[in-house]
C-alpha cells in the first residue's frame, strides 16, 4: 500500500495505513462441541398388553442426564446485527442415570443412552457487541433410544432448541431435548433440560 508520495518539487504527502477490522468472531463458520448437564424424565407406555402390565400402562423415571454433541454452523448474509444460518449436529451422546451413588457405576454401563445423529436445522446469532451475542438454535432428526436394562435399542426422533450467550468462542446457556421412541411394544419420551457450555472454533 502507498504510504509517502515524492512530488518533483520536493514536498511530500503521507498516508496512513488502513487499519483491517477485526476479525468478527460471532459470526465466524465453524466446528463446535458442547457438553451438557441436566435432568430428564422418562415417560414410558405400553401400546399392546405385556405379561400383567395392562394396555396403556405408564411409568416415569427420573434421572441426570449429561451430554456431548459435536457439529457445525454456517452464517449467511451480511446484516451488522443478525445472522442467520444453518447447523447440522453430527452427533449426540446422552447418558443418563440415576442420582443414587449405589447405581452409579452400574447406570455408566447399562443406563438409558440417547443417540442424535445427524440431525439439522437453524442457527442464528444477534450480535450485542463485537465479542457478545445471543445465539438462538433448533436441530432435529433420527435418534436411537437404548433401554434402560441395556437389552435393546429404539428409534425415534429428536427435536432439541438452545440459547446461548456467546462470548467470542465460548458459549453458555440452556438446552432442551424431546425424544420420542417409535417402539411397538412401548412409546418412550424423554424431556431433558441442561445447562451447557460450549466452544467454536
Amino acid at each position: 500500500s502507498i504510504e509517502k508520495i515524492v512530488y518533483t518539487d520536493g514536498t511530500e504527502e503521507f498516508f496512513s495505513k488502513k487499519k483491517k477490522s477485526p476479525k468478527e468472531f460471532l459470526f465466524k463458520n465453524g466446528f463446535y462441541i458442547d457438553y451438557s448437564v441436566g435432568i430428564a424424565q422418562n415417560i414410558s407406555e405400553n401400546v399392546t398388553p405385556i405379561g400383567f402390565l395392562p394396555y396403556n400402562y405408564n411409568s416415569r423415571s427420573n434421572f441426570i442426564s449429561t451430554n456431548i454433541k459435536l457439529g457445525n454452523k454456517w452464517y449467511f448474509g451480511n446484516k451488522p446485527r443478525w445472522r442467520p444460518g444453518l447447523q447440522v449436529q453430527y452427533i449426540r451422546f446422552g447418558l443418563n442415570f440415576t442420582p443414587y451413588i449405589d447405581n452409579f457405576i452400574q447406570d455408566l454401563f447399562v443406563g438409558p443412552k440417547n443417540f442424535s445423529i445427524l440431525n439439522a436445522g437453524m442457527a442464528n446469532i444477534f450480535k450485542i457487541s463485537d465479542k457478545i451475542g445471543i445465539e438462538a438454535n433448533f436441530v432435529g432428526g433420527f435418534n436411537v433410544y437404548s433401554y434402560i436394562d441395556g437389552s435393546g435399542f429404539s428409534e425415534g426422533v429428536s427435536i432439541s432448541p438452545e440459547i446461548k450467550l456467546r462470548i467470542n468462542h465460548f458459549a453458555l446457556g440452556f438446552d432442551y431435548q424431546y425424544i420420542y421412541s417409535l417402539n411397538r411394544t412401548f412409546h418412550n419420551q424423554w424431556n431433558t433440560l441442561s445447562l451447557s457450555l460450549g466452544f467454536k472454533l
